[in-house]
């Protein structure tokens, strides 16, 4: 299965890259990327410090 962050488009990858200065996403953003751009609705809860990844499409 391709992941979650090769499904995103070109400049969502290189602004996580670039600012985040993440390569790949952690298994539950992973889940949470495929059940959003398979088109299904899900309820997120994202708690953090520092670092959020928001899915906004």
């Amino acid at each position: 299965m391709t992941s979650a962050f090769a499904r995103f488009p070109p400049r969502l990858q290189a602004a996580i890259v670039s600012n985040l200065g993440w390569s790949s996403l952690r298994p539950v953003q992973e889940l949470a990327g495929h059940t959003l751009l398979d088109g299904n609705n899900a309820p997120l809860q994202l708690v953090a410090k520092r670092k959020l990844l928001y899915f906004h499409y």
